[in-house]
């Protein structure tokens, strides 16, 4: 399904000893939809950006003024877009394919202290 997905192997080995893996987080995102979180975020964490698999992406941070604040260019699904630096407050993150197809996307980020 789309959203966070957390997926676990059991197995069995050769001499019949059974196991466990760790557990695997996977961010499904739908065709042309963007999912950008934490929000709010911590001011030095990253935010992670989840696309959709094999579109790279052109990313722009825009501060409530409209100034550009922050450039970043993304190619896998799930990127970390880094916060550091920046002041607290709101933004506009715009997503545009960085192959030129497709809308761009914008999400509300919203940096606290």
């Amino acid at each position: 399904t789309v959203g966070l997905n957390r997926y676990r192997l059991l197995g069995q080995n050769v001499a019949g000893r059974i196991f466990v893996s760790d557990t695997v987080d996977v961010q499904l995102v739908r065709r042309g939809e963007l999912l950008v979180f934490p929000v709010p975020v911590v001011i030095g964490q990253n935010l992670q950006v989840a696309g959709e698999p094999g579109v790279p992406l052109e990313l722009s941070l825009y501060d409530a003024l409209g100034r550009l604040t922050r450039t970043s260019l993304l190619s896998g699904s799930l990127n970390l877009f880094d916060t550091s630096g920046l002041r607290p407050g709101v933004y506009l993150l715009r997503a545009t394919p960085a192959t030129g197809g497709g809308p761009a996307r914008t999400r509300r980020v919203v940096l606290v202290n």
